[in-house]
């Protein structure tokens, strides 16, 4: 067994590719980014491979982001969703939350508040896993970054 620390992975979705490459470069030093267009393909890649977070825009083509959430809880029961939404209403925050998501960020977002949601949402998948025995995460193995240099979109 390889005594380096696994990278945490992010799974981020969303229609608008722009979105998902920022994210991407943004957490890529630190984490295992992979990005889906869609949340078909999201759970296509959730089916295939663990993801400790994903981040996910609510309004896509096809199924929505939040009519994706039960379906990650079911696949992925410790998997955190934060969703991210150009959609300003509390209702549309107050359903994400209600179906299993851990934060909402709106659209436009400051940099910041991703990262905000971030690192206590994938602590508290990893600490999840843990308590439960499951793999493939061992929080000895784990590299959280210590804090994450942004900017603002």
């Amino acid at each position: 067994m390889s005594h380096e620390r696994m990278k945490c992975r992010i799974l981020i979705v969303d229609d608008e590719r722009e979105i998902t490459e920022i994210l991407a470069d943004l957490l890529s030093t630190d984490y295992e980014c992979t990005a889906a267009g869609s949340a078909e393909e999201a759970l296509t890649r959730l089916r295939d491979n663990p993801f400790e977070l994903v981040i996910s825009d609510i309004t896509m083509p096809g199924m929505s982001g939040l009519e994706m959430i039960p379906h990650v809880k079911e696949m992925s029961p410790h998997t955190v969703v934060v969703m991210i939404s150009g959609m300003q209403t509390v209702e549309s925050a107050i359903e994400a939350l209600r179906l299993g998501a851990f934060d909402y960020v709106m659209k436009p977002f400051d940099l910041r508040q991703v990262e905000a949601s971030l690192v206590p949402s994938v602590r508290i998948e990893i600490i999840g896993r843990i308590d439960q025995g499951f793999g493939p995460v061992r929080g000895d193995q784990v590299r959280l970054p210590q804090q994450i240099e942004i900017g603002v979109f």
